[in-house]
C-alpha cells in the first residue's frame, strides 16, 4: 500500500501506507477519492481526481496528523 496513487493533469495523490495509523480524516473530509483498506488504512480510491475535488483533497491532506498524504 506504500504509494497507493491516482493521477490526473498534474495533480497526483498518494497515500503512505508506512506513515497512515488509519485516523480516517481524509475519508472523512473526502470520501471521493479516500476510503478504507481491510486493515482501516487510508488508500486512493478514485483514478483520475478530477480539478472539481481538488479543494476537498487538499483540506485532507492538510488535516492529516501523520503527514501520510501528497498532493503534487
Amino acid at each position: 500500500m506504500t504509494g497507493e496513487r491516482a493521477t490526473t493533469d498534474g495533480m497526483v495523490v498518494a497515500v503512505d501506507g508506512r506513515k497512515c495509523q488509519g485516523h480516517n480524516r481524509c475519508m472523512a473530509l473526502c470520501p471521493e477519492v479516500f476510503e478504507a483498506d481491510e486493515f482501516g488504512y487510508s488508500v486512493v480510491r478514485m483514478n483520475p481526481v478530477g480539478h472539481e475535488l481538488e479543494e476537498k483533497v487538499r483540506l485532507a491532506e492538510a488535516n492529516c496528523p501523520e503527514r501520510a498524504i501528497t498532493v503534487t
